[in-house]
């Protein structure tokens, strides 16, 4: 690269270093466009190189999940750093402009200037920030949430048992209604049998005595 795109300059790889040297860096590095719905990383594989957003917008997927979006200036594909395989797929969701440093170049550059690798850590240092931030605020709203399906799943509860009390008691009512029911039953038989018997021995006793 000839010269440093403005753009670039603001780029936190590039804090706190002079011009010329940030210049120097891009210089043999690589330009590179993508299509959307391109990868850039595949998931599994080692980063062919550290890749810096000049334009447009990718997204990091694990699977068929999008995890996060990333920008203009956004570093990816650190991870070769320590020879390790990228964690997720990163696909291009716009068409995409990037400035690509290739590994082995990258190294002699960190050798002659540190200052990259401190950069490197400050950027991945506030990625893991902004991740942790994330996964709290997700766990706080899985909390909250959880405490509204205990309290809407207490509440159908309370709801159930009320209704169960009240059909309980008119259970009881109903019961006690038939038992009433029977008593009265068995007290008019009891009635009926006695007002009959009684004008049945004299209709029996008369009847002995006109037959005698």
């Amino acid at each position: 690269m000839s010269e440093l795109p403005k753009s670039l300059s603001s780029c936190i790889l590039f804090d706190k270093m002079d011009k010329d040297i940030v210049a120097e860096i891009l210089s043999s590095s690589e330009k590179a466009t993508y299509a959307t719905g391109e990868k850039l990383i595949e998931k599994g594989s080692i980063p062919k190189a550290l890749f810096i957003i000049e334009k447009g917008t990718v997204g990091i997927y694990n699977e068929d999940v999008l995890l996060a979006r990333l920008s203009e200036l956004s570093i990816l594909g650190e991870s070769f750093l320590a020879n390790a395989s990228a964690t997720a797929t990163i696909i291009a969701l716009t068409d995409l402009k990037t400035v690509e440093i290739k590994t082995d170049h990258f190294y002699n550059l960190a050798i002659k200037y540190p200052q990259l690798i401190f950069n490197l850590f400050t950027i991945n240092h506030q990625r893991l920030r902004n991740s942790n931030e994330l996964a709290l605020k997700e766990a706080h709203a899985r909390e909250e949430k959880l405490g509204q399906l205990v309290e809407e799943r207490t509440a159908e509860l309370n709801k159930t048992l009320i209704d169960l009390v009240k059909t309980n008691s008119e259970l009881e009512e109903t019961r006690d209604s038939l038992i009433e029911t029977q008593k009265f039953r068995q007290q008019f038989l009891a009635n009926m049998s006695h007002e009959i018997r009684t004008p049945m021995n004299a209709i029996v006793g008369l009847t002995n005595l006109l037959l005698k």
